[in-house]
């Protein structure tokens, strides 16, 4: 099993000044190595949050993950692991290593009724709060003893669907294992057919959508992208329409 060649144009690179060239390649990487130390090794989920330590303003060289992370976040991890791919930073192995322990993560997480919800037939969406060291549900802020109240994002579930898409495009040989959990995802669930809008979010708890609608083409677009036609129909309607509940 190889790569499929890299989705990075070295060509269109290569065209820009030298300086503006490296500038941007520097920057990329430092993004990267961010990225990846925020990666818990053992399940291959990124932390929400990166903490570099300092003594008297000075940096210790000592750094700390948050215990915390989002669909948003995952989907991203996903994109980061092909573009460090694409770009040199990784290895080929390196690759296939990344990506193969994060997607296999996912699909476990389809698995456990607290972090994946239910919401029709075999269908479900994941919480927005997990904790990304062992794949579960995060049930209160890290380092805190306050609750987290339980909802379902369509903007943080839509964005994880987009990546994904995008990874198993980019690495066919993945395609079925980010099917694997793709079949599962409700994304329809969060529609709201009477208004033509996105509910913004969905309590757990209180089993019922919060009062508060995306009614412009704000980041929400792309849950209209990637539904079914008669959804994103609904797209094209959005203009100066607002509701009542309409909070962005």
């Amino acid at each position: 099993m190889s790569l499929e060649s890299p989705i990075y144009d070295k060509e269109v690179i290569e065209t820009l000044p030298p300086e503006i060239k490296e500038e941007y390649l520097q920057y990329a990487k430092m993004a990267w190595n961010s990225i990846s130390e925020m990666t818990y090794n053992d399940t291959g989920l990124p932390s929400d949050q990166l903490h570099h330590h300092l003594y008297d303003g000075i940096p210790t060289g000592e750094v700390s993950k948050i215990d915390k992370t989002s669909p948003t976040n995952i989907g991203f991890l996903l994109a980061s692991i092909g573009g460090a791919y694409s770009m040199g930073f990784i290895s080929e192995q390196e690759t296939y290593e990344r990506l193969g322990k994060t997607i296999t993560t996912i699909i476990k997480m389809t698995e456990d009724p607290e972090i994946f919800i239910k919401t029709r037939e075999d269908k479900g969406l994941f919480v927005n709060s997990i904790q990304p060291s062992t794949g579960t549900i995060l049930k209160q802020w890290p380092n805190t003893e306050i609750k987290i109240k339980q909802q379902i994002s369509t903007v943080d579930m839509a964005r994880l669907i987009a990546f994904s898409k995008m990874t198993g495009v980019q690495f066919p040989e993945y395609s079925d294992s980010i099917e694997t959990y793709l079949n599962k995802m409700d994304l329809p669930f969060m529609f709201n057919h009477s208004t033509g809008f996105f509910n913004g979010c969905y309590n757990i708890n209180d089993k019922c959508f919060e009062p508060w609608q995306y009614d412009v083409l704000s980041e929400a677009r792309i849950a209209y992208l990637l539904c079914d036609d008669g959804i994103l129909h609904e797209m094209s309607k959005l203009i100066n329409r607002r509701t009542e509940n309409s909070f962005f």
